[in-house]
């Protein structure tokens, strides 16, 4: 069995929506797609990756639909020139019932990978994330803060 097998995340293709200015240094970008409408909100610590889009696009091996360890395969399998660079976000808001993943992106001051993408994200933008696909079940796929019981009075 393969890492990643079991994982119920896929590969969904989005367009940008609307890009929004929280505070100086942090800005909203809303991704928007029919696909979006089986992205699953598990809510609390959701983990899901972003392909940050290379500037020639995305390599036609990443096809929207592939299970996670099938397009981490693929994406492995690019030559780092083309690869595009994965970066983990947990999401601010998923409404699937308006196939809509909002998220919020720092602006570092020396910007890396994520927040040049975001810096000159515009509507219309094309983007791939991985998240869970509904259809595919198991809720806590991607979450990885256990709360804990609150200390006793």
């Amino acid at each position: 069995m393969t890492a990643f097998a079991g994982s119920p995340n896929v590969l969904f293709a989005a367009r940008v929506l609307a890009v929004g200015v929280l505070s100086p240094g942090f800005r909203r970008i809303v991704l928007g797609g029919p696909a979006l409408s089986r992205f699953a909100p598990h809510g609390r610590d959701q983990r899901i990756k972003l392909l940050v889009p290379p500037d020639d696009g995305y390599p036609a091996v990443l096809e929207p639909g592939l299970v996670e360890h099938e397009w981490r395969a693929r994406l492995r399998a690019l030559p780092a020139q083309i690869r595009p660079v994965m970066r983990s976000y947990t999401p601010a808001a998923v409404r699937p019932d308006r196939g809509e993943v909002d998220l919020d992106v720092f602006g570092h001051a020396r910007p890396g990978p994520a927040s040049a993408w975001a810096a000159a994200a515009r509507p219309g933008d094309a983007v791939l994330l991985s998240g869970p696909d509904a259809r595919r079940g198991n809720p806590d796929h991607g979450v990885q803060w256990p709360p804990g019981r609150p200390p006793s009075c």
